[in-house]
């Protein structure tokens, strides 16, 4: 029980540092404008208070944590056991965490006309974004419809915690649920990017920058499950008996 809550404090604080790290990352240009003094720069990386976390940034320092906190506990607990364990429980995380990105009004969708299209008001992140790139009039009221992509999100995170746990509970390899999480993942993810608004393409093609890591982890999931799937099979997990 000690080990899971270690754990679980080495996640959160490598998941934030990850995120935000990203997205300082992406965004430094836009972020340091008009700051010219170091403290004001680390003032500017360290304030989150209006938002600026990126999903993959907070991934790839999470695993690197989970992979280091597995080799100090090594006599405890395997590193693919380890991140099958918590490949489900991320992905719920994720799907209450897109419920946030729809409150703060970040990763909105494109430009919808379904009947579930939302519109956020004057002033709020996708208005001034959209205004800033001249699709608003600055004085209208609100965004037209757009796709409510946060509850997209959140709804496959949904989806993609119970795949997982199902796995995990009949997996005859660790690292059976890591590998099946990271390639489902990617492609859910990759479709899902159609249809969001506040990115835009990089290296100049149309492909956002998480569509282009969503090609890297995917590559990487395709990997792994042929490296994993040559390994020997494990026991079975025993089958209940009836009385």
């Amino acid at each position: 029980e000690q080990l899971v809550w270690d754990l679980a404090i080495w996640l959160f604080v490598s998941g934030v540092v990850g995120a935000r790290g990203w997205y300082v990352l992406q965004y430094h240009q836009r972020l340091f404008a008009g700051k010219t003094s170091l403290l004001d720069r680390l003032r500017a990386a360290v304030d989150i208070s209006s938002g600026g976390l990126v999903l993959y940034g907070g991934v790839g320092l999470a695993l690197v944590a989970v992979v280091v906190f597995a080799r100090r506990n090594r006599e405890q607990c395997s590193q693919l056991k380890l991140i099958d364990l918590i490949v489900p429980s991320f992905f719920l995380a994720l799907s209450f965490g897109r419920l946030g990105c729809l409150m703060n009004g970040c990763c909105w969708g494109d430009a919808c006309q379904l009947p579930w299209a939302i519109s956020f008001p004057h002033g709020s992140v996708p208005f001034n974004s959209l205004a800033a790139r001249g699709f608003l009039h600055a004085d209208a009221p609100a965004t037209f419809g757009l796709h409510p992509s946060q509850i997209y999100s959140s709804f496959n995170g949904l989806v993609l915690c119970l795949v997982p746990s199902t796995i995990f509970r009949n997996s005859t390899r660790p690292g059976q649920t890591v590998a099946v999480a990271l390639v489902v993942y990617p492609v859910t993810r990759f479709l899902l990017e159609v249809l969001r608004g506040d990115e835009l393409g990089q290296f100049g093609t149309g492909l956002t920058i998480s569509q282009w890591f969503s090609l890297v982890l995917l590559s990487i999931g395709i990997v792994f499950s042929v490296w994993l799937f040559r390994q020997p099979m494990s026991d079975p997990p025993p089958h209940r008996v009836e009385s």
